[in-house]
């Protein structure tokens, strides 16, 4: 059973570890239908068809209620890599199944989504019911207009019907984030421009995150958008692992850039803007998934290191007991949540105390 519940929660890595607030996640699908041609999930999954992981179901039913029954839960996504909400869904109804245990043991989700059946019952009944006892966030991903997204998202829905999913869920109570992923160097203009709509369609936030591939996806991609080429490509691993392809990302004055002037047009509609594994730290308190202001329930957020910099120390503990809640530690947990936390905190731990592993990771 421990291998099925260690499904969970994100290994440790430079970027996870560092960066991100929560670690969790449930993953319905072992796939996803939706082919988008920039999709980094693919170097993580094993292979084969979309099928629904019964047992990961099934042990989210136990989990959950060990997570309901702590002070402060920890939010899950659902999920990171694979659509849960996919043409496989009106199947098997996994995601359902994950929403309503969810509901019924009172556990806050995030999901991430790019398709239209959130707008549907049953799914919408019962994210509707969620965001009433504020459970839940809604995350929309919308990266391209509709001449763009229909070629390299060649599954999924238009960006024009997801900016309808936006406004349907937001006049129904439901907040939601979109997301405006993967930004690309030659699209400022028009992925700005989604930004700015979604959040005139009632968008609470927006998130950014920067496009992260290989040298020869990014090939393909620059044949299929018209990319700046004045921009430089940068590695993304602080290391390479043995046999596979490095990645690489924007450089960094582009994206300090592009995430200024997301925030600028976001923040002057009153919503929140923060990035994704970006290194450009959110306010004090608030989650790179906004969890922690749109949710109505008490969440625990693992320090990172945006907070460890502020404070000046290299050890999420210490960091742990000068922030109080909501930030939590493994010295705060028992059994299975204690090991996962050790795990991040160690990889934590190691790159506060390389100097020039955290200010390659920090846009601050």
């Amino acid at each position: 059973m421990t291998s099925v519940l260690d499904a969970f929660v994100i290994k440790p890595s430079s970027y996870i570890s560092g960066l991100c607030y929560s670690v969790f996640r449930v993953e319905p699908y072992s796939s996803c239908g939706f082919g988008c041609l920039y999709c980094y999930a693919r170097w993580y999954r094993s292979g084969g068809g979309v099928e629904p992981q019964w047992r990961v179901v099934a042990a989210w039913r136990r989990l959950a209620r060990a997570v309901a029954r702590l002070p402060a839960s920890f939010f899950f996504r659902l999920a990171t890599l694979s659509e849960p909400f996919q043409g496989a869904e009106r199947l098997y109804y996994a995601s359902l199944d994950v929403l309503r245990t969810a509901l019924r043991l009172r556990v806050p989700l995030v999901v991430n989504t790019k398709s239209l059946l959130v707008t549907m019952e049953p799914w919408v009944g019962v994210l509707e019911a969620l965001a009433g006892m504020g459970l839940v966030v809604v995350q929309v991903s919308i990266g391209f207009p509709d001449k763009y997204s229909v070629v390299v998202e060649p599954g999924a829905p238009p960006a024009s019907s997801r900016l309808r999913v936006v406004e349907e869920l937001s006049r129904r109570g439901i907040p939601v984030v979109v997301r405006v992923q993967p930004l690309v160097p030659g699209l400022e203009e028009e992925q700005v421009g989604l930004a700015e709509e979604a959040v005139v369609r009632g968008a609470v936030g927006v998130i950014g995150e920067s496009l992260r591939c290989t040298r020869s996806d990014l090939g393909l991609l620059r044949r299929l958008l018209p990319l700046d080429e004045s921009v430089e490509w940068v590695d993304y691993q602080l290391g390479r692992a043995p046999g596979r392809e490095g990645l690489l990302h924007p450089a960094r004055e582009w994206r300090r850039w592009i995430h200024g002037e997301l925030r600028g047009v976001v923040e002057s509609y009153g919503a929140v803007y923060t990035a994704c594994k970006e290194g450009v730290a959110p306010p004090p308190g608030v989650d790179c998934c906004q969890a922690s202001i749109h949710l109505r329930v008490p969440v625990a957020l693992r320090p990172t290191l945006y907070e460890l910099a502020r404070l000046g120390v290299d050890d999420p503990i210490e960091a742990c007991r000068r922030l109080g809640a909501p930030y939590t530690c493994s010295i705060h947990h028992r059994g299975l949540f204690r090991r996962w936390l050790r795990m991040h905190e160690g990889m934590l731990r190691r790159l506060a105390g390389r100097s020039g592993a955290a200010r390659r990771l920090l846009l601050l």
